[in-house]
């Protein structure tokens, strides 16, 4: 009987390890599709959004601009990575739990017609899901 106890519960304890290691190793991997709002302390402008599919991903920085940043992402850990279609630009994002950060320093080059009027996206900006 007591083989049996020890048994049950070295397999609870391996079942636990395995969801442990899953939601660690999986979950962290993936983003929740829809429109992520950068968190902005002014109320002027609109707030730059990042919007995801399953199959693409879109960047809106600049309202005055008529460029549109519209590609494919990978995921690698906790990292988002958008490239364009067109390749020449690179926006990276750490993901945590429904907010993305931005990450400056890994992306292509911000740069707002009228950043006077445009809500500016800094070094770790979070840009939070809506629901």
């Amino acid at each position: 009987m007591k083989k049996r106890a020890v048994f049950f519960v070295f397999i609870i304890v391996l079942i636990i390890l395995f969801l442990s290691w899953y939601m660690n190793n999986y979950i962290s991997k993936t983003v929740k599709y829809g429109s992520y709002y950068m968190e902005v302390d002014t109320e002027s402008g609109i707030s730059p959004f990042v919007m995801i599919s399953e199959n693409q991903i879109s960047f809106t920085y600049d309202l005055l601009s008529n460029h549109l940043s519209l590609g494919n992402y990978s995921i690698e850990g906790d990292i988002l990575t958008m490239t364009t279609y067109d390749g020449n630009e690179k926006y990276v994002f750490q993901i945590d739990g429904d907010t993305l950060i931005f990450l400056e320093n890994s992306s292509s080059l911000i740069k707002l017609k009228n950043e006077n009027q445009e809500v500016k996206v800094t070094d770790k900006a979070k840009f939070r899901l809506k629901r």
